[in-house]
């Protein structure tokens, strides 16, 4: 739904991989979005974070342009850090005519 926020929460008692799956009928391709969870503790989380701030790309808003493109079998990316206030420009964007 345009202007929407979607969060997705997991709690994991046992620390693992988790498969999940899309249950939102999305397109072309929507029944093979599938998704790995990762559950660990928080010391590896902050350790995950530091290396993608360091490794990562920034999200540009003519990086995102190309990110929502339609495509099937997309890699996953990670981006760190994003342009200013990009979230809510697009947020605001999908709300308006």
């Amino acid at each position: 739904m345009a202007g929407m926020k979607t969060q997705l929460n997991f709690m994991a008692e046992v620390a693992g991989d988790y498969q999940g799956v899309s249950a939102n009928f999305t397109g072309e391709g929507f029944s093979d979005m599938k998704f790995m969870v990762r559950a660990g503790s928080r010391a590896e989380f902050s350790q995950w974070v530091k290396r993608v701030q360091r490794s990562s790309e920034e999200l540009t808003l003519h990086k995102y342009k190309q990110l929502v493109q339609p495509s099937i079998y997309k890699a996953s990316k990670t981006f760190s850090p994003t342009e200013d206030a990009l979230f809510e420009a697009v947020v605001m964007k999908a709300m308006m005519p």
